[in-house]
């Protein structure tokens, strides 16, 4: 990276030196130019400033001399007084040449006398005028040898200002025209060298400044490199301070990350947003070892990662030791970082206790320093460390949380689950009313007497695996206690109930099982059958309704279906003689309780 640096700095150092030298010469240029062209122009403008100024003087120092003043103008004719001053002052003055022009452009009046009698193209003649109006343009011609200042040079053009000058009235009318002309050669070749020697001055000023700007700038310039090659080793060091620094962040963050989720479902889900966001450049897939131990389930991905459905362990190679390559993953998951098309790709185990219990896939988006590699492969493993522990933490508590809601004999939910998830369920109003079936075997005590307590344990796991099979949808099996079980059919009305309770009776009964050397033919079994809410509004009432059916019917002689009481101290029951002749004959009697 620093070698990289300095050859960026080397070009950047000989493109700036060119850069100064292509400066220094436009600036010469520059100034060259502004020496040789602009005095010229400068030296004009000023010149043609100070005539416009002086012209007014010189308007009134001449129509001020003659005798009639502006109305000499109207008149057309001068006095020979009039005329010996003119004279006098063209000769003694810097004005070489005197016109007087009247208001038809006719000069009536000239130093040189053959300009007398001719017309001349005044822009203003006749009209309205300022008396501040001046018309001013200069004009190189041919010297007259006769004329020529002293000190100028004979032969070369001479540069002659001419000057128009209106004369007014009182009442501000134009009455005439006052034409100068004002040999302005010297004064202009003197003004030029002027100008020109300041520039010169200026631009030899201007030039070593710029110099000593270009070589102050070379030297900050010098000594800004100087702060960036040591900023930018700094910046080495500093990248190397944070990497370590993030490095140590994530691995904490991966730290106290398992405790947060609840269960395997959302362990997963947690994972995938983990790994999004402590290797956001890395592709990746979870696979856990499932119940059976012989496939690894793809359980989920992340950032553009896939899974498949299942790995057998026999598609791994040394995976006892820790390490694994699945022959049928996508990016051939290595334990070691590996560039396969120019990424890198890992493949971590999990292991827990020993034993390998799933495989962490990761293929990184782009490609990655050595550096950054070791970095996210140490992140990588710590992840998966974790992921190990929180895969052992969840399914230590989904087994806590089937325990606390789950009989441990017939596998089916307990009462305090059956009360919670129904109250839940009517609270968030997912149903209103509800069909519940409390379901008991008949003669279970002898038969526990006869057979022992593992036969009577055998034939209640195989009435819950009746009821768990009708068990569909939003329905909830459960074992309310003791002998007695519960099936919740949500949605249900009572005329399908008893059919169900009825054709679960019926199952009961063709119901072969083998006790020990003795054969079962049937599990006799009561139902009682009540509704929610018509037989109470608070679920434990119509299960307490069911269960009094359920004592109803076994006081009848049992191995029959009867609905709770429609009223006080009434309960219908369906017997399986009438059931047999398809007739809905109620016999009424009075329920009560069987110890």
């Amino acid at each position: 990276m620093l070698e990289r640096g300095n050859l960026i700095d080397t070009g950047r150092t000989n493109g700036r030196r060119g850069l100064r030298a292509a400066i220094l010469v436009a600036a010469a240029a520059a100034m060259t130019g502004a020496v040789i062209l602009l005095p010229a122009s400068l030296s004009d403008r000023i010149i043609e400033s100070d005539l416009r100024n002086a012209a007014h003087d010189w308007r009134q120092r001449v129509v001020g001399q003659l005798s009639k003043g502006p109305e000499t103008f109207a008149l057309s004719s001068l006095t020979l007084a009039d005329r010996e001053v003119l004279e006098l002052i063209s000769q003694t003055s810097e004005i070489q040449q005197i016109d007087l022009i009247d208001t038809e452009g006719r000069i009536f009046w000239a130093t040189r006398d053959e300009l007398i009698g001719q017309h001349q193209k005044v822009s203003q003649v006749g009209t309205a005028a300022s008396p501040d109006h001046v018309n001013y343009a200069v004009r190189f011609v041919d010297p007259d040898p006769d004329s020529i200042p002293f000190g100028a040079v004979a032969g070369s053009p001479r540069a002659v200002a001419e000057i128009e000058v209106p004369v007014t009235e009182a009442r501000g009318g134009v009455v005439g025209w006052l034409e100068l002309h004002h040999d302005i050669t010297l004064i202009r070749a003197t003004s030029i060298l002027r100008i020109r020697l300041a520039l010169i001055a200026g631009s030899v000023l201007a030039f070593g400044a710029l110099l000593g700007a270009l070589a102050l700038l070379r030297s900050s310039r010098n000594r800004t490199l100087e702060a960036d090659a040591r900023a930018r080793q700094l910046k080495v060091v500093m990248a190397e301070q944070i990497r370590l620094t993030r490095e140590v962040h994530l691995l904490g963050q991966i730290n106290e990350w398992p405790g947060s989720t609840r269960s395997q479902g959302e362990l997963f889900q947690a994972v995938a947003r983990f790994m999004e966001h402590v290797l956001p450049s890395w592709s990746g897939s979870l696979y856990v070892l499932s119940v059976s131990g012989d496939v690894l389930d793809g359980v989920v991905s992340w950032n553009g990662g896939t899974h498949l459905g299942h790995l057998r362990a026999a598609d791994f190679t040394l995976i006892s030791q820790g390490r694994a390559c699945a022959s049928d993953v996508t990016n051939a998951p290595s334990s070691e970082p590996e560039l396969q098309a120019g990424r890198a790709s890992l493949c971590i185990p999990i292991r827990a206790q020993g034993e390998t219990v799933g495989l962490l896939n990761l293929a990184a988006e782009g490609e990655l320093d050595e550096a950054t590699l070791a970095t996210q492969r140490r992140v990588a493993q710590a992840g998966a460390d974790q992921i190990s522990m929180a895969i052992a933490n969840a399914r230590m508590r989904d087994a806590l949380q089937q325990q606390a809601i789950r009989d441990p004999l017939t596998g089916l939910f307990n009462r305090r689950h059956l009360l919670e998830t129904v109250r839940r369920a009517l609270d968030m109003r997912l149903y209103r009313e509800a069909s519940v079936l409390a379901i008991a075997v008949d003669q279970l005590d002898r038969l526990n007497e006869e057979h022992g307590h593992d036969a009577g344990d055998m034939i209640l796991r195989a009435v819950a695996g009746v009821l768990r099979r009708h068990a569909e949808g939003d329905a909830i099996a459960a074992r309310a206690g003791g002998a007695e079980l519960t099936l919740v059919l949500p949605k249900v009305g009572e005329a399908e109930a008893m059919n169900q309770a009825e054709q679960i009776r019926k199952e009961l009964a063709a119901l072969a099982m083998r006790l020990g050397p003795v054969t079962l033919q049937g599990v006799v079994v009561s139902v009682g059958v009540a509704q929610l809410p018509h037989h109470g509004i608070r679920p434990v009432e119509a299960i307490r309704a069911a269960s009094d059916a359920l004592h109803a019917a076994r006081a009848h002689g049992g191995d029959r279906v009867m609905a709770a009481a429609s009223g006080t101290g009434e309960a219908a029951a369906w017997t399986m003689d009438h059931l047999a002749d398809n007739t809905a004959t109620l016999s009424v009697g009075a329920p009560r309780l069987i110890a």
